[in-house]
């Protein structure tokens, strides 16, 4: 199985088979899919699994660990999006 890893300043996530998990620092959000059923991303499960959040987030900083290169820059901005009266940080 294939894992991949991803992040960008405060963002980072991980998908391994069909979970994936996404990670927001800033906002103090995690959101976690399963890609099999939910292409779109659009069910967030993490309430509902908080087993397969400790999971994937003990990978995902596991991984992080073993890179020896600190991230060259930081976002250059901070993009404020408001779904549904919740605010959400994203780089850009």
């Amino acid at each position: 199985m294939k894992i991949f890893y991803w992040r960008s300043g405060y963002s980072k996530a991980i998908c391994k088979g069909n979970w994936k998990l996404y990670i927001n620092e800033k906002s103090k959000k995690k959101f976690l899919f399963d890609l099999s059923k939910d292409i779109e991303e659009k069910n967030d499960l993490s309430i509902k699994m908080p087993d397969k959040i400790n999971e994937l987030s003990q990978e995902l900083d596991n991984w992080e660990k073993t890179q020896n290169v600190k991230p060259a820059w930081l976002s250059s901005a901070d993009v404020l999006i408001d779904v549904d009266g919740e605010e959400y940080y994203f780089p850009s």
